[in-house]
């Protein structure tokens, strides 16, 4: 199993190594709302204050939130 693993990493890294440059593109991930609650912002902000920014933020296309 854990050479399977290895043999699928090394066709991706090969794949992403081998393509145009201008073929890949960057995926985004906020992680706002998830370290914000482990900072001063857990202490004064509800994670019902948050619903709403996170579905905002959701529209903007990130790949992930």
């Amino acid at each position: 199993m854990s050479e399977d693993i290895l043999n699928q990493l090394a066709a991706d890294m090969n794949k992403l190594l081998t393509e145009p440059v201008g073929s890949r593109s960057v995926k985004i991930t906020d992680l706002t709302p998830r370290d914000g609650q482990q900072c001063k912002l857990a202490t004064r902000v509800t994670t019902d204050d948050l619903l709403p920014l996170c579905a905002s933020i959701d529209n903007c296309g990130f790949y992930a939130v």
